[in-house]
């Protein structure tokens, strides 16, 4: 009899560990899906030249010269947040 309660035990904290691990990888599936979000936080022309402290005329005329690369999604246009900061980056270096 507490050699089958054991058993019992036993396989009741198998099953737990089983769960705990797969709770484990779906856990870092969704803080990679987030990190991935966060590297594409997209902003409007607006929001980049606010951060910028720039023009919209300037603004475009940095796109033209390639100095900041913009996304069209849906007819609309987007920067990337990381691409912004490293651009800003680059500036102050030089």
């Amino acid at each position: 009899m507490i050699q089958n309660q054991f058993e019992i035990l036993n396989s009741r904290l198998t099953s737990i560990e089983a769960l705990l691990l797969d709770f484990k990888h779906e856990l870092v599936k969704t803080k990679q899906a987030h990190k991935s979000i966060d590297d594409l936080d997209l902003l409007t022309p607006t929001e980049t030249a606010q951060l910028l402290r720039i023009s919209m005329p300037t603004l475009w005329r940095w796109e033209k010269k390639g100095e900041l690369k913009c996304y069209s999604i849906g007819g609309k246009r987007f920067y990337k947040r990381n691409e912004i900061i490293n651009h800003l980056n680059k500036s102050i270096k030089s």
